[in-house]
């Protein structure tokens, strides 16, 4: 109680509770920050703040189909939050300050969605004082309700004042670039050093250590993330990717069918599920998630690239072509479906469609895409280019054999024949006993090694 009237005065203090509120946002928060004492309005301000936090924490994830999921949840958040402002209105009465207005200003604009206005009381405030206590909350405002570099390094300005800030470490990682990674990753652990139990950012982290090869590591992640909150449904969902691409195809199907039973209506759920059942030769059961999918949503992009995909493997790579349009025209940053457009581009003939697509899947974070730039670089013989994608894909997959055997070709054709064949024995001792491009593996490494041998 005391520690909530102090706020104002000692936000430091505060920091602490702040990032635990996080956790337990919702009628448990009210409990503990506004069940205390309904009349002190500091506690409705800053349950206020944590529920606007929180809206923009969940309106910044993953991809559209999953922004969209989230959208009416943050919109809730949101009018929870208008609530909470107009509480400490009608106990607080005026700000005592111009400065602290337009703070409260600003928050509540962003409750009510209205960014662009939330924006200018932002600037306002910061043009009045802009190292003064308090002034890291407009900051963070600015790079909420703006993109890119601009929002990264107003989150970084935010972090300058206050660098226990948990909450902005998070959201300055959610607009970092995804090529930046490592700073991706650096936010979320110190967000996580300062508060373990931030779910938002555990399941961020998972989301980055997924796209960079290390999915032990976001199983983990996505578990704790789990243990915290286990009502977001998009949690299970990813944890059933992960869990997929591992081979691990019967713990990915029992998360997928949670998520399911969390949010029956999401079609994307049942896409990811088809997939999975594909894979175990259930084709029944994943014909049947396809259908419900299409009957939930027929434009769903997850839907499309999985209808697409069938017809690409089929050859009818023109068909599968229109269904990858379908895709992106509904969401243009959907990395996977922009890697498998560009894949039926190639086929039929467009290589500088392909290239845009490969480009873009690649900044947007689709780890499969480096090599297929690679291969791409390689046969219009730009070595060093194709080296340097492959060098991408395989600290995203070690395991890649097509990347081993194509960098090995590479190392050959640029005189490198030691570095070729140290490639073709990694290979060789990655691939099972059973692969049927061993024996041509095999045929290459003894020609290298006959020639180098040759050359002394």
């Amino acid at each position: 109680h005391d520690r909530i009237v102090e706020a104002p005065v000692r936000e430091h203090a505060f920091d602490d509770r702040r990032h635990q509120a996080h956790v337990v946002l919702g009628r448990r928060a009210q409990l503990l920050v506004v069940g205390i004492d309904r009349e002190i309005a500091p506690a409705h301000e800053l349950l206020g703040r944590l529920l606007v936090e929180r809206a923009h924490l969940l309106a910044q994830s993953g991809g559209k189909e999953e922004r969209d999921y989230v959208r009416g949840v943050a919109e809730r958040l949101s009018r929870e939050a208008a609530t909470e402002f107009d509480a400490a209105t009608r106990l607080a009465g005026e700000p005592p300050t111009e400065f602290v207005s337009l703070v409260a200003k600003a928050f509540r604009a962003m409750a009510a969605r209205k960014e662009s206005v939330a924006l200018a009381f932002a600037r306002k405030g910061i043009q009045l004082d802009p190292s003064r206590r308090g002034v890291e909350d407009l900051y963070w405002i600015v790079g909420a309700a703006t993109k890119g570099d601009e929002s990264v390094a107003a989150f970084s300005m935010a972090l300058e004042i206050r660098p226990l800030h948990a909450v902005a470490l998070v959201s300055r990682g959610v607009a970092t670039r995804t090529g930046s990674m490592a700073a991706k990753l650096a936010d979320y652990d110190r967000a996580l050093s300062l508060a373990p139990d931030f779910e938002r950012a555990r399941y961020h982290r998972a989301l980055a250590r997924a796209a960079s090869g290390a999915r032990e590591s976001a199983l983990e992640d996505l578990g704790e993330a789990l243990r915290v909150r286990d009502d977001y449904a998009f949690t299970w969902v990813m944890r059933g990717s992960c869990r997929r691409q591992m081979g691990a195809i019967l713990p990915a199907i029992e998360d997928l069918r949670r998520a399911i039973h969390l949010e029956p209506r999401v079609a994307v759920f049942r896409t990811t599920l088809s997939g999975a059942l594909s894979i175990l030769g259930r084709d029944d059961e994943a014909q049947a998630a396809l259908d419900r999918a299409a009957e939930l949503d027929p434009t769903s992009p997850s839907l499309q690239v999985a209808l697409g995909g069938p017809l690409y493997r089929a050859g009818s790579y023109a068909a599968a072509l229109g269904h990858f349009d379908a895709a992106l025209a509904v969401d243009p940053e959907m990395a996977s479906a922009l890697h498998v457009r560009a894949l039926a581009r190639e086929k039929l003939g467009d290589a500088a469609g392909c290239r845009a697509d490969i480009d873009k899947a690649i900044a947007l974070g689709n780890s499969s895409s480096w090599y297929v730039r690679a291969r791409i670089r390689a046969k219009a013989g730009d070595l060093p280019g194709a080296l340097e994608d492959l060098e991408g894909s395989m600290n995203v997959d070690a395991d890649n054999l097509d990347a081993w055997s194509l960098r090995a070709g590479i190392r050959q054709k640029r005189g490198d024949e030691a570095g070729a064949i140290a490639d073709l024995e990694r290979l060789l001792d990655l691939a099972p006993a059973d692969w049927s491009r061993r024996p041509e593996i095999e045929d290459r490494l003894a020609q290298l090694d006959r020639l180098k041998r040759k050359h002394g």
